[in-house]
């Protein structure tokens, strides 16, 4: 494990106050996310750094109704800029799942 530099802590400190994003502040960094997220909760008491919930607008759950029976998570994800885990379990909301479409 990889102590923490006082640089690294400022650093922290400075973009998670700029409102930087997680992913972002990791690679800066060069940390993971989850290290950056439980440093700055443990160590120096500041709030985790989830990206903000994104909601699924009406067109983007229709979109993937219409994509699911034919295209891939990936496809999918890539599409409507999320990722493969949000697509899936938004699917899985939706009752959409892959065995229901056969090749």
């Amino acid at each position: 494990m990889r102590t923490w530099t006082p640089k690294e802590e400022a650093l922290l400190e400075r973009l998670r106050s700029s409102g930087t994003p997680p992913a972002e502040i990791a690679e800066r960094i060069g940390r993971s996310s989850s290290a950056i997220s439980q440093h700055a909760m443990g160590a120096l008491g500041l709030p985790g750094l989830r990206a903000p919930k994104r909601f699924w607008a009406a067109s983007d759950t229709a979109r993937l109704h219409d994509l699911f029976p034919t295209t891939s998570i990936a496809d999918i994800a890539e599409e409507l800029d999320r990722t493969p885990q949000s697509v899936r379990d938004k699917a899985k909301n939706e009752g959409l799942y892959k065995r229901d479409y056969p090749r």
